[in-house]
Parts: structure tokens; sequence; C-alpha cells
């Protein structure tokens, strides 16, 4: 039935439809008597056609109108109009819960303010003898005031120890929430809605109030968490879930919830009503607790005040207290000042699910920890470590981020997916990303007092700043060709978030850390580094140099700065010009080492299952199979130095290929298997040598320049090399001739050229959309280009019967190419086949290398016993600089 605007229902006039609710349709009306508005819901007209459902209805009415709560919809009034029966109710408006939660968790402080308003209410209606049963966020509407329980739809009443069933009243709720969109409702002895109920509901059970208290820790659970409880494909596995498993605890999902509120929730959705809270106003007393005074350890806040019968006995203790204070006074101004702090340092280990800690970032108020980790499944995403609890958790949303970036307020992690080109940011406290801006490229950056960001682009490009709250990126320097720039990286703020310093990179000369100003492109050069910086209070610009974290006092005002620098520590973990340090405002210093490489060449089928280990767990990278398939060749770090080793794999046994003191790295095979070539810093620079792998004969240089370059192929005659000068190129030159040919010499980064089997072809990797994708050239070039990759990928790879071209995705996961070499070049979809445990971020040409047949691959695996560098924290470390 439906009802006309100014239709009437006794004194009530129709206004029109206000939505559906559990017994029917919603009205807005107005009550022409005393000249309110009122909700009227309308008993839907075959179930007013039932004699005993009516008498019920009525009933059962006049229980509920008896609850009396502000956080209650009022029930004012029963009616029958020409056959129609209805109930008259308070209008309220604003949102149900379940209409606020659909746009993700709520914060903290209104998930407790809500919790406790709602529990009160449910309280309140216990103590009346009305026990919910179907409680859930669609029952529940958050106004101005605060929120409503409403929808005693399924309610049923309990006086003198007699339980009155509301069948009539669970007929119509059931029958009004069928439907798709709606959540799954049960109609005959299981009453509710199955995501809240209780497992004695479940069983057909009485309901008591401790039914209620369990929906109430699923409706507490879904406020914090931002997700159900319970969840199920269908309501056999919703059922299975509810009766036998525990939900995770929300402070894994939502890191910031306080550990207390976890246990009042975890103890109302206990599986045995005797273990539950056995009173709604027991879990409003403990919300309340939480909310006004539980810290985040369980320990409560000061009493602010006494009772009155201790009043007087305070004053006279003070009196007494405030007579010997005087002397104690007296007593002090004649001892020694205090000692001043000390620095104090202790290491914080790497989470046991995280297979790299990257680029730990410490907030500005010290409060916590953030940094880029790799689970074991290779899922790079940001992790967040309270410095006030043992844990770190992942923050849901950010997988494949790069470099946190706090804001002033430590309320705010900004971040890079480098998946979508986006930079982002999210609340630490919980809810979803959102985007800052999109951009083909960012690595590093920092957020302003001024409410903007500045971060640096591709390796070639300058700064770019952009509104924290999201807008287009603008230039913030432009390059100083004269003093040989290439790149600028590594952006910090100074207090007054408009001056910032930053790195200047210059190919074969010291890079520079430079003073700049937004709104102009004029930068002052303050010293020379090799690393990224940072400004810490109360006045030092600290960076790395030579391995040597160094605080250098600068002025914040003018960015000059003052007397030599400081050393802080020693060993510093850097990749390039990324140095890992951060520090807070409050003294507070995190640095990390070099992670320890602890690989292992491991053989891994098409299905990502293990098929046997080829070496033991070292440092080392680099591998490639030999032509013959016999053999691998690769690269071993061993005390400071690396030397290219051969693995007879028929026979297991591992061969120094070289021995001198130089770095010998990225060996590739002849196409015959007799000789290796490899790039070695033995003349100075990275040049490239090769030697027979018979072992006679000495290495023989066969191209040198002032460039630094390694081998990445060889095929028949012709070599293909990476060059690194400023940025990487593709070059190639013929055995017997030292010119190299440049392939590809762009603003862009090029590397990883590997031959197709017949030689016409190369695959490779290039930046020019704004990160690595895989490309496949003619050989030469000038033939066609096209893109392979979709979403980003390194490292390919020739079946050797090039029917198939594999590469590693940005997530880790060896993808396949389905390639016809023609003429015409036909090339697939690219499809996953298994996520690969290799390091995360690496300087490794090869991580992987497939078999012949494509049947399986080698595998430079992360170790089981990998430990992960820990990171030091220095507590007060600018106490440290008194006595250097």
């Amino acid at each position: 039935m439906s009802l006309e605007s100014g239709a009437r229902l006794g004194p009530y006039e129709i206004k029109g439809e206000a939505g559906a609710g559990g017994m029917g349709e919603v009205y807005r009306a107005t009550d022409t008597r005393l000249e309110r508005d009122v909700a009227i819901k309308v008993l839907p007209a075959h179930l007013s056609e039932n004699e005993d459902l009516k008498k019920r209805f009525d009933r059962e009415a006049k229980t509920i109108s008896s609850l009396q709560h502000p956080n209650i919809c009022a029930l004012y009034d029963v009616g029958h109009e020409d056959g129609i029966d209805f109930l008259v109710m308070e209008y309220l408006e604003g949102d149900t819960l379940a209409e606020k939660l659909a746009s993700g968790p709520m914060p903290i402080e209104e998930v407790m303010k809500l919790g406790v308003q709602i529990t009160q209410a449910l309280d309140a209606a216990h103590k009346s003898g009305v026990i919910h049963r179907d409680l859930k966020p669609g029952n529940i509407m958050v106004t101005r005031s605060g929120a409503k329980l409403l929808d005693f739809g399924l309610a049923k009443t309990a006086t003198g120890g007699v339980t009155s069933d509301s069948s009539g009243f669970t007929q119509m709720a059931t029958a009004a929430h069928e439907g798709a969109g709606e959540s799954l409702t049960e109609a005959g002895t299981i009453l509710g809605t199955f995501q809240y109920m209780s497992p004695e509901q479940l069983e057909g059970q009485d309901a008591d109030a401790r039914s209620d208290i369990f929906a109430l820790g699923a409706v507490l659970y879904e406020m914090a968490a931002g997700k159900k409880a319970f969840d199920g494909k269908g309501r056999a596995s919703l059922i299975a879930s509810i009766m036998s498993s525990h939900p995770a605890p929300i402070s894994s999902i939502q890191p910031m919830t306080p550990p207390a509120l976890d246990r009042v929730i975890r103890t109302c959705l206990e599986k045995d009503p005797e273990a539950r809270w056995q009173t709604a106003h027991d879990v409003a007393l403990q919300l309340q607790w939480i909310d006004e005074g539980g810290s985040a350890a369980g320990i409560p806040k000061p009493v602010a005040s006494r009772r009155r019968s201790r009043e007087r006995i305070a004053w006279i203790v003070a009196a007494v207290v405030g007579i010997a204070a005087v002397g104690q006074l007296a007593m002090r101004l004649l001892e020694p000042a205090p000692e001043a702090p000390h620095a104090m340092r202790v290491n914080i280990s790497a989470p046991d699910a995280v297979t790299s800690f990257g680029s730990p970032r410490i907030s500005p108020d010290g409060r916590y920890i953030a940094f880029d980790g790799t689970d074991t499944t290779g899922t790079v995403q940001m992790w967040l470590r309270p410095m006030n609890t043992l844990e770190a958790f992942p923050l849901p949303g950010t997988e494949n981020c790069r470099r946190p970036l706090w804001s002033p307020d430590s309320r705010y992690v900004a971040f890079f997916n480098v998946s979508e080109n986006k930079l982002m940011r999210v609340p630490v406290a919980g809810g979803p990303p959102m985007t800052v801006c999109e951009f083909p490229s960012g690595s590093d950056g920092a957020w302003g007092s001024q409410g903007t960001i500045i971060f640096d682009a591709t390796f070639t490009d300058s700064l770019h700043v952009v509104p924290a709250g999201g807008g287009t990126p603008v230039a913030a320097t432009s390059f100083n060709r004269e003093r040989g720039d290439t790149g600028h990286g590594w952006p910090h703020f100074l207090p007054d978030g408009k001056h910032f310093v930053f790195l200047a990179v210059r190919p074969g000369q010291t890079n520079e850390i430079r003073l700049g100003e937004l709104g102009t492109f004029e930068t002052v050069t303050l010293t020379e580094a090799d690393s990224r910086m940072e400004y810490l209070a109360p006045g030092f610009l600290v960076y790395e140099k030579e391995g040597t974290l160094l605080a250098h006092p600068i002025d914040p005002e003018t960015g000059r700065l003052i007397g030599d620098p400081f050393p802080l520590a020693d060993g510093i973990g850097s990749a390039g010009s990324l140095a890992h340090f951060s520090g807070s405002n409050n003294g507070t210093l995190i640095y990390t080492g070099e992670d320890e490489r602890d690989l292992r060449v491991v053989w891994v089928t098409r299905q990502g299952h293990e098929a046997g280990a080829v070496t033991p767990s070292g440092d080392q990278g680099n591998m490639v199979l030999s032509p013959d398939q016999r053999r691998i060749a690769l690269d071993v770090a061993t005390e400071g130095n690396t030397d290219i080793w051969v693995v007879d794999l028929e026979r297991n046994v591992r061969s120094r290929f070289t021995f001198d003191t130089a770095l010998d790295v990225a060996p590739v095979w002849s196409p015959d298997g007799s000789q290796i070539m490899w790039g070695s810093s033995r003349g100075g620079d990275f040049d490239v040598y090769v030697k027979n792998t018979s072992g006679t004969g000495e290495p023989t240089l066969v191209v040198a320049s002032p460039d630094q370059q390694f081998p990445t192929d060889w095929h028949g005659n012709t070599v293909l090399i990476t060059t690194f000068r400023g940025n990487l190129d593709i070059g190639a030159f013929t055995i017997g001739d030292t010119a190299i040919a440049p392939l590809f010499n762009t603003d862009f980064d090029e590397g990883m050229a590997t031959f197709s089997p017949d030689g016409r072809y190369i695959a490779y990797i290039s930046e020019e959309t704004g990160r690595n994708e895989i490309f496949i050239s003619t050989f030469p070039p000038g033939g066609g280009k096209w893109l392979v990759s979709q979403a980003g990928g390194e490292e390919p790879r020739w079946n050797a019967n090039g029917k198939e071209l594999f590469f590693l995705g940005l997530d880790r996961r060896i993808m396949t190419v389905a390639i016809t070499l023609g003429p015409p070049l036909q090339i697939g979809q690219p499809r996953r086949l298994f996520v690969a445990s290799v390091p995360a971020s690496s300087n490794d040409r090869n991580r992987f290398d497939p078999s012949a047949d494509g049947s399986r691959f080698l595998v430079n695996s992360i170790g089981e016993g990998r430990r992960v560098t820990p990171a030091t924290l220095i507590l007060n470390w600018t106490a440290e600089l008194a006595d250097r």
C-alpha cells in the first residue's frame, strides 16, 4: 500500500515517503494536533489481516512505548484507520549508521561517543524488560544530537521471568528485508539479521540481553574496523563463521585502536553467553572509562577530584606539607643542578612478517615510525609502528607504496603509489587513502608547514610542489646546467614551510645540497653531500657523506650553515643518494644500516613451487644460465668485495671465477659458453672485461669509457650494454671494436636489454611512461617499438624458442607474454605466473632466469633465515653533540 501526500491517518497528515523500515513503508507526517513532524510506519496489509498478529502488535507496542531514553527513538502512538495499522514515532533527520559505514571506518573518537550512547540506550531497554534482537547499523540513526536506537521490530519482552515472543514482529521485519542489497535475513525460529546474530540465536534458542550484547560487539567492531566482524559468501558460510571463528583484532586492521576497546569488543563477541559481558551497563562503563581516561595501555588518567569527605583532610595535609616544602626548597637551592639527560641508543627490529624495512620515517611528534615493508607474499605496503607498542601494522590501502612523508601534525602519511602513478595521503587513525595528485613518477619528498608537499619526480626532472589537499603539481626548481646538474632529489622543508633544501645530482662531480625557496628558481649551494637530508630541531641539517651521518648546525631563518658538521653514526645504509634516517621534533633520531643479503638460488616451477636449491645462502645476485643450461654465473659479495662465481649444476660445485679486489658484477655468457663478460671497477670506472670459462688466461679489457657500464646480453658478435652518465642508456658494440653505438640515449632511463633468440629484436625497460615498463624494439632500432607490459615491469627474459617473454612485475610477480616473432611481430596479453621471493628493490640485472623450455625458473630467493637489519633509535640525540 502506498499513501499519497495529503492523505490522513487520524490526526496525522502524510507529507511524503521517508523510506522503508523493518515493518513496512515509512512516511513523514505532521501531527495536526501538536503541530510536530512524526514518522508513520505502516503495517503491511497481509500482516494486518492476521488478528493474532494485531493483538500482539498492540500489546508489544505498549511495552516499547514505555522506553524513555534520549538515545531511543520514541514511540508516540499506535493507530488503526480504514484498515491500516500504523505506528507513530519520533521523526529523525540524519543517516543510518549503515549509511555512514559505507564510506569506511569511523574515527575512534566518534566510535567511542556513539558507542557509549548506543550501549546506554540498550541498557535502558533491557532494564525495562525489552530485548531488541535485531541490533544492527541499519537500526541505528545518527543525528545531530547523537545516536538513536530504533526498530524494535524483533523485540521481545521479559517480565517476571516469562518471555513474550513477538513472532508477529518477526514476520513483519523479515518480510521487509528480502531483496538485493539487504543483509541476509531469515524468517522462522531464527530471528534477526545474520551478520549480527549470536550463536544461540542461530541455534534457535531463546535470546536474552546477552544476545543483544553480542550484536552490540559486532556493531562496535564494524564501526572501528570498517568491515563486518563476520562475513561469508552465503548463509551457510556466514553461520559457520559466527559459530566457530573469531574476527581479526581491530588493532591489526586499524592500528590506532586502543587495545582496551579491542578487549571490550572481544568479550562482547564470546561464543558462550556466560563468557560475555552480562549487562549492557557493564559495557557502557567500560566504554566510558576508555573514552574519558583510559590510555592505550589500560591505565586510567589521574583522578581529577576526590570525595568531599577527603577534602577537609586534604586541606590540613596541604598546610603541613606547605611548611615542610619551604624547608625542602631551601635545601634544594643549595644542591647542584641536575645532570643533563644523556643520549640513549636502542635497536628496533623489523616485524617478522616483512622481508624489508624500507625508508623508516619517524613522525614529527615522535610517536610513530612509518616504513614501506614487503611481506612474504611480495606485497609492498606502508607499515606503522607506534612507539608505545612492540608491534607494527600495515596500513590498508597503501599497497605498492614508496617512501612515507609525514604531515607536520603527524596525523597523515603521504606516499607514492608506484602502480597508479599517484601521490596519496592516508590518515594514521584509519580511513581510505586520498589522491593528492597524479604524476608520472615520484620517489621522495616532504610535507611543509604551509600545507604543501614538495617531491622529486624522475631522476632527470626537477622538483615539483603541490597543495597537500590536492591539486596540480608545478615545478619548484630548474637545473643549473653550468654546474652539471642532471637531477634534483630528496627535498626537505625548513620550519617556515617556504624554504627547502635538496640534493643536486652532478655525475662525475660531488653532489651538492642547495637551498631553494618556493616561488623562485634561485638556489644557493650549502655544502657537498652524498645523500638526502633533513632539517631537525633545534637547528641542524642532517645528511650522509661517505657512509657517515653528519649533523651540521644551520640557522633556520637564513638557511646558512654554521661551523663544522658533527658525526652521529657510521655505516649508515644508503642506496645511491637515498640514506635511511629520519628525525622528530622531540629529539629522537632513527637510522638503519644496509640490509644483510641472505639469498639463495633455487629452482621454481611455473606454478610457484620450489623444486630444489642450487646455492647456499649468501650475498649474491645477477645470476644467469649458460647457453647449455649446465652452469650458472653470478656475482657474490664477501667482506666488502664482489667476484664472479660459476656453479656447475650437474656436479653441484661452485668455483670462483675472478680474484681481483675490485668489484666484478653482472656476468653474461658468450653464445657458445666459452667466455664470460662482466662489468668491473678494476680500472677505476666500471668497464667491460672478458675471460675464458676454462679458467685459462687473465681478464681482458674489452671496452673502456668515462661512463659506468656493464653488459646485459651477448648474441653473435654483438654485446648489449647499459651505460650510466646521469641516467641509464642502452648501447651496443661489436667484438673487436671498442666503439659503443648508442641504441637508446634519451632523457629517460633505459636498460636491461636482451636479444630475442634470433637476434632480430631486443626487449628492454624504459621509464618513458613514468614508470619502468617492458618494450620490444627491432634490432637495430628504427623498424618499430612496442609496449609489452601494462602495469610496470623489469628484467625481461626470453624463452629459448622466442615464443614467450618473461618479466618481473613491480609486485615481484613473474609474468609471461606470448610472442610471435613474425614478421609481423605479435604480442599477447601479460599473464601472471607466481610471486617470486626476491628482494623487493635491487640493483641486480637478473633476479630470475628461465630454463630453455620455460618450464621452470632460477630464482634468487630470500633465504628463510634472512634477518632484516634493525633500525637504531637515538633518544635525545643532540646530547651527543656536547662532547664532540
